[in-house]
């Protein structure tokens, strides 16, 4: 499905990221408590491949590398799909809000430099597969491995949308330990079924840094 060239490596915030968000989101496919969003769609944001109401790299009205930290706060807060916000040290440059349903799951963050907003980060509520993206944003230009773990190693992978800016980490579910096969990375046999794990939306300067450590 992957026809593009492939990264070398991923910079280490992605793979730390990743790793904790991965627990929580692994059984994402069959966990009874994420949403249905034929059913609800008031309580998920499909907004990042739809294009409503507006196409990527602008999200919900917002763009990074625009939008004030006081706007991208006060939108956030007025989502239907957003519950409670997290609460955060003064000086740290992420916000964070939990899904409205299921509650207390993270449901999307905020990362800010010098008062606008740098990135946004998405962990879908609901099943989205890296093929239903795929369908809606295109051929990624750039992937990549990621590995986490030495005693038990797990792979994943990131894709990136240089012209939406987005950033796209998929799990491990259903292979497992086999996607560290070099047969998905040597003859570009990656998955359609794997399951979306984070969405990021970034500035340009984050895409350049991005791609940046990557090489």
């Amino acid at each position: 499905m992957v026809k593009t060239e492939s990264l070398v490596c991923v910079n280490a915030f992605l793979v730390i990221c990743l790793s904790l968000i991965v627990i929580g989101c692994s059984t994402q496919k069959t966990n009874p408590n994420f949403v249905d969003p034929t059913a609800h769609p008031e309580l998920v944001d499909q907004s990042w491949f739809t294009g409503q109401p507006c196409s990527t790299p602008c999200w919900q009205g917002l763009e990074p590398g625009k939008s004030s930290r006081d706007e991208s706060l006060n939108t956030a807060r007025r989502l239907s799909f957003i519950g409670e916000e997290e609460e955060k040290k003064p000086d740290d440059p992420w916000s964070s809000f939990y899904c409205k349903n299921p509650s207390k799951e993270p449901c999307m963050s905020m990362r800010f430099e010098n008062g606008v907003l740098a990135e946004i980060g998405l962990y879908p509520n609901y099943s989205v597969t890296l093929d239903q993206a795929v369908r809606y944003l295109g051929e990624p230009d750039l992937f990549t491995t990621i590995y986490l773990g030495e005693l038990n190693p797990r792979c994943y992978f990131s894709f990136l949308w240089l012209r939406q800016r987005i950033e796209l980490t998929t799990g491990d579910e259903p292979y497992g330990n086999s996607l560290c096969s070099n047969d998905y990375q040597k003859e570009d046999k990656v998955p359609k079924d794997l399951i979306v794990n984070t969405v990021y939306i970034n500035s340009t300067e984050r895409m350049d840094e991005i791609i940046e450590h990557a090489y």
